[in-house]
């Protein structure tokens, strides 16, 4: 290993050269930080400027005349006349806490035992719940199946 390898990359031409290619070098990267540093300071004055022009401009003029338009009645106006309603004709309502639903016993219809009733639908998601009184309660685990089944159509 060479100990002036340096020296000896720098002797492949002229010293001198080298120098004045450097401060080349220099001198340009010098010019183009300060040419972007100069356009940057150029760049916010202009936005200001820009900024205060657009505040100033003068709005367009509000008037604040309204014109008044004359309309001459119609010939022949529609007349609605009213009476008073007599006193049965007004409904009134009343809140009452006992409100009653009773089933028309007066037609029967068929009973289906928990088997029949699973085994007209099949290959739905369905069920049959049981509550603690008794009460057993049938449902539909697709909302699609349910729109479609128990409609009020």
């Amino acid at each position: 290993m060479k100990p002036n390898l340096f020296n000896d990359v720098l002797t492949e031409g002229s010293y001198a050269g080298f120098r004045e290619e450097l401060l080349e070098q220099i001198e340009t990267e010098a010019r183009r930080k300060r040419f972007t540093r100069a356009s940057r300071w150029l760049a916010a004055a202009a936005a200001i400027a820009m900024l205060f022009v657009l505040n100033r401009t003068p709005e367009p003029e509000r008037t604040n005349s309204a014109t008044i338009h004359h309309v001459a009645p119609k010939p022949n106006p529609t007349v609605i006349s009213t009476i008073p309603l007599q006193a049965s004709q007004i409904l009134q309502t009343r809140p009452t806490p006992e409100f009653m639903m009773t089933t028309d016993q007066s037609r029967r219809f068929p009973s289906l035992s928990d088997s029949e009733l699973l085994a007209l639908f099949p290959k739905k998601p369905i069920g049959l719940a049981s509550t603690v009184d008794g009460k057993r309660h049938f449902f539909f685990l697709d909302r699609a199946d349910q729109r479609r089944f128990m409609s009020s159509n």
